[in-house]
This record gives C-alpha cells, sequence and structure tokens, in this order.
C-alpha cells in the first residue's frame, strides 16, 4: 500500500511538515477573492438597514457613475419603447391588503363564519400576498399602453438598477388580473377561497409607465459631484432613493479600486498562515502521531484544500449558496478515523477558511460551527446505517433552527423570511450521506481503518475466519473468548471496543498451518513429544511470523497486523525454555531462540490483547478454581508482564491497567 509506511526524513524532521503547511498555504491564498469585498448589500428603493455609513475619505460621482436614469436618455440601439416598472407600488398593495385581510377575519370571528380561514389564518394570507407580488413583479401596464401590439413585439423595461427586455404579451392589465382571480382560486386548494374573493379584486393598479426623465428630479446627483470625508453617504433607517444609490454605488467603486492585488494576497496569506500554522500546531502538541504520520497530516491538511476550492467555485456562480456545501462531512469523517476534539477543531478552522474566501458574515460561521458541534457530540455512528440518516436528521434541525433564529433577528417577522435558504441546507444534509460511502474510499487511499471495516471484518464467513474455524477450532474458541475479555476491558476504560474485539479474532491466525501444535486443538497426542526445546519453541513463536504473513497476502488492514505482531511481545516461550534448561543443565545456547519477535504492544488496545490472551489460556489451565484462584492468576500473570517490560511501550495508565484488571477478574 503506497500509505503503509511513512518517510522516515518527514517523520523525523518538521521543516518537511511546516513545508507541506507552507506549500498548502501558497496554494489557498490564490483562491481568495482578488479585490477587497463590499460589505454591505443594497437595493434601489430598500431601506438601509446597517449603521450610518460616513465617507472615510473624499471620492467623486463620475459621469459615468451617474444615476440610471442618466445613462439611458439616449435612445436604445434597438429603438424599442421605453418603460419604468415602480417595484414600490406592489409593496404597497401588499400592506393595503394585509390590513383589510386582518379586517376581515376580525369580522369572521364575531360572526363565527369561515373557520377554515380562522385556523389557517397564514396559509390564505400567504397564498393572497403571493399572487399579489408575483402580478405586480411579472408588471401590470395600462391596457391603453398594450392595445395595438402584436404577438412578440417588444419593449425595454428598467427595472431596479437593471434594463431587461420584455415582450408586451407577457404584461398583465388589471382587467386581465380581475378576470383570472375566480380560477386562481378554484384551484388553490383552499377550502374557503371564496374568503379571498373580494380581497383580491379590483385592487391592480399600472406598475408600468413609459419612461421620462425628469432634468428637475431633486433625487439626481450632478456629474462628477464631490463627496466629502465625514459626509453622510447613507443614514441608517433611510430609503434608498435614486441619489442614495448613486452615492452608495460609486463609494462602492471607490472602495474597491483602492485595494491592490498584492496588498490582498499579502493579507490573504497571513490569515492563512496563521490557520494552517495553529492547525499544525495544534497537531504537534495534541495529535503527535499525526503530525508524524505523512499520510495522516496529508490526509487532515486536504480537507483545506477541498473545501476552499468548493467555496472558490460556488463564489463564480452566483446562483448556488454556499450553504450548499456538505461541511459536516468533515467532522463525521475525522472523527471515524481520529478523535471527536480533533474533528471539531478542524471543523471550525475550515468555516474559518470558507468565510475569508466567501462573502458570507457571521450568520454562516455561527450555523456552520452549530451544526458541527452537534455532529460531534451527537455519536453519529457509521457502522448503522438507518442511525447514521437519523443523526443527520439531527443536523438538519441544528441547520433549520440556527437559521430560523437568525433570520427572525434580522427580519424581525415571520412573514418576510424567505425559504430559500431551507432548500439549500436540505440539501447540503443530504449531500452530507455522501460521508458513509466516502470513508471506505478514504481507508482505501489513506490506510485508515473505519469501525465499517471492521465490522465487515467480523464477518465469520470471511475466509481466514472460517479456515481458522475449520481447521483449528480451538483456537477459534480462544479467539473469541479473548475477544469478549478484551472488549469488556476495553469498554471500562473507554478504549476501542469494536477494534479489540475484531482483532482478537484474527490475532491467531497463524496457528493454522500447524493447529495440531498447539494445546487448545489437541484431542489425544501432543506432536512436541517427539520434537526438541528448540524446535518446538521455534514452532510455537512463528505463529506470529506466519499469522503476520497471511494477514498482509490476505489484505488486512495494518492495524490488524500490528494486533497480530504485538499480542506476545518480546517474552519467552517459558515452558520449553525451562525444559531446555532442565534436560541440558550447564549448556551454552542462544537465549532469543526461546523469545518471541516483537514488537511491544503501544496501544491501549494492543496491551489489553495481550493481557487477555495470557490470562484466557493461563486460567483455563486450572483444575476447579475458585475466586482466590482466579485472582492470584490473574495478578500473577500481569505482574510477570509489567517485570518483564511489555507494558513499558504501552499508551495504558497504571490507573486503567488496575480499572482492566478488575474487569478481567
Amino acid at each position: 500500500m503506497l500509505w503503509e509506511k511513512d518517510s522516515a526524513i518527514f517523520q523525523s524532521s518538521n521543516f518537511a511538515k511546516f513545508g507541506l503547511g507552507f506549500l498548502l498555504v501558497f496554494v489557498l491564498s490564490f483562491l481568495f477573492p482578488s479585490q477587497t469585498p463590499f460589505s454591505y448589500q443594497y437595493q434601489l428603493g430598500e431601506t438601509w438597514n446597517h449603521e450610518t455609513l460616513l465617507a472615510p475619505y473624499d471620492f467623486t460621482i463620475e459621469e459615468k457613475q451617474e444615476s440610471l436614469i442618466d445613462s439611458i436618455e439616449s435612445p436604445t440601439p434597438s429603438k424599442l419603447p421605453t418603460f419604468t416598472l415602480n417595484t414600490n407600488l406592489g409593496k404597497r398593495k401588499e400592506r393595503n391588503f394585509e390590513q383589510a385581510f386582518i379586517e376581515q377575519v376580525s369580522i369572521a370571528q364575531e360572526e363565527n363564519q369561515f373557520p377554515d380561514v380562522l385556523n389557517q389564518t397564514d396559509l390564505y394570507r400567504n397564498f393572497a400576498k403571493d399572487f399579489i407580488a408575483r402580478k405586480y413583479d411579472k408588471g401590470i401596464i395600462s391596457p391603453l399602453l398594450k392595445d395595438g401590439k402584436r404577438a412578440g413585439d417588444l419593449l425595454h423595461l428598467h427595472v431596479g438598477d437593471s434594463i431587461e427586455q420584455r415582450n408586451f404579451e407577457e404584461l398583465y392589465t388589471p382587467g386581465v388580473i380581475d378576470a383570472s382571480i375566480g380560477d386562481s382560486l378554484l384551484y388553490s386548494g383552499l377550502a374557503e377561497a371564496e374568503f379571498l374573493l373580494p380581497l383580491l379584486s379590483g385592487i391592480y393598479r399600472p406598475n408600468i409607465k413609459p419612461f421620462s426623465p425628469n432634468k428637475n428630479n431633486p433625487n439626481r446627483v450632478k456629474k462628477n459631484q464631490v463627496v466629502l470625508a465625514g459626509e453622510i453617504i447613507v443614514a441608517k433607517g433611510s430609503s434608498i432613493n435614486e441619489a442614495t444609490f448613486t452615492k452608495i454605488n460609486a463609494f462602492q467603486k471607490k472602495y474597491e479600486s483602492k485595494s491592490t492585488k498584492l496588498a490582498l494576497f499579502v493579507g490573504h496569506f497571513i490569515l492563512t498562515s496563521l490557520l494552517i500554522g495553529l492547525f499544525l500546531f495544534f497537531l504537534m502538541f495534541n495529535y503527535p502521531d499525526a503530525f508524524a504520520s505523512f499520510r495522516k497530516l496529508s490526509f487532515l491538511l486536504l480537507w483545506f484544500l477541498v473545501y476552499g476550492y468548493l467555496v472558490y467555485l460556488l463564489e463564480k456562480h452566483p446562483m448556488l449558496s454556499i450553504y450548499v456545501l456538505p461541511f459536516c462531512i468533515v467532522p463525521i469523517v475525522v472523527k471515524v478515523f481520529f478523535k471527536e476534539r480533533l474533528a471539531l477543531f478542524l471543523h471550525i478552522l475550515i468555516i474559518l477558511l470558507a468565510s475569508m474566501i466567501s462573502s458570507e458574515d457571521y450568520e454562516f460561521i455561527f450555523i456552520q460551527i452549530l451544526a458541527g458541534t452537534v455532529v460531534v457530540l451527537g455519536n453519529i455512528e457509521v457502522r448503522n446505517w438507518s442511525r447514521f440518516f437519523l443523526s443527520t436528521f439531527y443536523v438538519f434541525l441544528a441547520y433549520a433552527f440556527s437559521y430560523l433564529g437568525l433570520a427572525l433577528l434580522n427580519e424581525g417577522a415571520f412573514l418576510t423570511i424567505s425559504l430559500k435558504p431551507f432548500s439549500w441546507l436540505f440539501m447540503s444534509v443530504f449531500l452530507t450521506l455522501l460521508a458513509y460511502p466516502l470513508i471506505p474510499l478514504l481507508e482505501r487511499l489513506f490506510g485508515f481503518t473505519s469501525a465499517i471495516s471492521l465490522m465487515e471484518l467480523s464477518d465469520m464467513n470471511r475466509p481466514l475466519l472460517k479456515e481458522l474455524s475449520i481447521k483449528a477450532p480451538g483456537t477459534l474458541q480462544h479467539s473469541l473468548q479473548v475477544g469478549h475479555l478484551s472488549e469488556a476491558a476495553a469498554a471500562a476504560i473507554g478504549a476501542d471496543t469494536l477494534l479489540v474485539k475484531v482483532a482478537a479474532l484474527y490475532h491467531d491466525i497463524g496457528k493454522i498451518p500447524q493447529s495440531n501444535h498447539f494445546i487448545e486443538n489437541q484431542s489425544r497426542q501432543n506432536p512436541h513429544d517427539e520434537l526438541g526445546e528448540v524446535q518446538s519453541a521455534k514452532i510455537i513463536i512463528d505463529h506470529v511470523l506466519e499469522g503476520e504473513k497471511m494477514a498482509r497476502k490476505a489484505g488486512l488492514p495494518k492495524v490488524i497486523i500490528d494486533f497480530i505482531r504485538s499480542h506476545h511481545g518480546d517474552t519467552r516461550v517459558e515452558y520449553f525454555y525451562q525444559q531446555f534448561i532442565k534436560n541440558h543443565p550447564g549448556r551454552q545456547f542462544d537465549e532469543s531462540l526461546f523469545h518471541y519477535p516483537g514488537p511491544k504492544p503501544n496501544t491501549k488496545e494492543e496491551t489489553i490483547l495481550m493481557l487477555a490472551d495470557s490470562l484466557e489460556a493461563a486460567c483455563k489451565s486450572l483444575q476447579n478454581p475458585n475466586e482466590k484462584d482466579i485472582n492470584d492468576r490473574v495478578e500473577k500473570v500481569v505482574a510477570g508482564k509489567i517485570r518483564m517490560g511489555q507494558l513499558i511501550e504501552s499508551e495504558i495508565t497504571f490507573q486503567e491497567l488496575d480499572i482492566c484488571v478488575e474487569e478481567f477478574k
């Protein structure tokens, strides 16, 4: 496997690791915007909800930056008739409808009429307001202006700060709308749609008028007008009329033109360096194993590059929202291969990076960090598909309620909340389900092992386990017992129960070729009676080497192979060693012939398996044991491992070891 061994140079050199981080920072810096983003959203005719904007420096409203009306005074190239759409008229009609609707609902309550309307007031209100808004947004024109127009006749329509080409056939007239109300209500699905008929009739007025620039308009801005530093550009709560819109637009262009690409690149480089550098130091001090491994470090840093590039692409497509990205895949996948703390920390840093590349503000950061926290705390179980699916539903609830709360703070009302972001968030959660098939793929690429693979390996129909059950049934029973002991001890100290249980199934597969040389598989004759002590010891020791060889050939994960290699450490085959001394007193010999090759166990799980393996074999040999016999044997075996230095490289603490001992007893 490509990632099976990390470069010795990389493991020993921090320079190489930080160099990898520097390369990532350099690449990410090219994904950031090439100009300073203007942090205010505004539209002509809307209210300025931000703080009062003061000019930080002098700037000029040049001729090319003049109002929209000035820019279109000359006839259009195609000589099409030009009209203006009044966007405020529709909003005013909606407010008028709202008042009339409330009055009619009050009357219905007093007279005890229209029960369905009273039970579903918002449904009726929203249907009617949507009906009104759609008609006014499309455009209503006087029949006098539309009469005589043929099919396909075009016009230019000024909508806000844009010019659109429309067809006269697309435009409504008040009479056409009134005539269509009955059919619209009939097919609305509302049980008491007739309640809305008088409220929706006769309220439509043309909002499309012939364009006629007014030179004396008080909202006009003079050409080359200078706005001085400290002057109010727009006050908080004021309406953005044509003059204000032109000022803001001119300031935005000046603001964006003052930035240089070099300065922006350096600024983004510094901020990205802080993020990646902080992450590398976090790994160095908290997860040194991941920091020292090229494959693990590459896996973790790759998430920054992938999500940075995806955000960059979405920023190029304004029709799509950054909220559609499944950011929660990061904590789900990382938590499978590492720990919850690392998963959450990486998720937070990726969200901060995404917020710098995109135009989103604190709301995006708040929602995504909250969802990531739910993932980490929710204990999403990837080996259980139904539970995994249910957990993603909880993530959607976190998204939905956090967005709803922020929207209420911004809008101050339920009716004005846009529902479109909910669809983006739902799509994000749906894409999060890709974490399930993504985990096995990443396992193969980076040499990791997940709970999904471990569950597959525990299937007793796997070739190695099936062969073990046929050729060495006693060893299989021993392995199952070791698995039960190991699982209980691992659960008691918070270690990986599934990993140690699966490892126990495979730890003795090396006994298959010469199964009858191991006591648990013998029924009558013992083949060792006809062999010398050195030869017998070699057969016993070789089951570790043979097990490693068989595991590699079968493609077992490296983490399982480590259990096979370490479950005896470098201990002695004590029985044959003592027999040799007894039968050959005073004879010089190589003691290493009676030692397992090692290595000693390193992880808590490897340590637990070693102890459980020795204890199961030792206690099984007791004849009619009582509680004291069992306790003494457990203490003796564990003390022997400590005395022989088998736990010197283990991550397990003495406190955890004591807990395991009690669990074994």
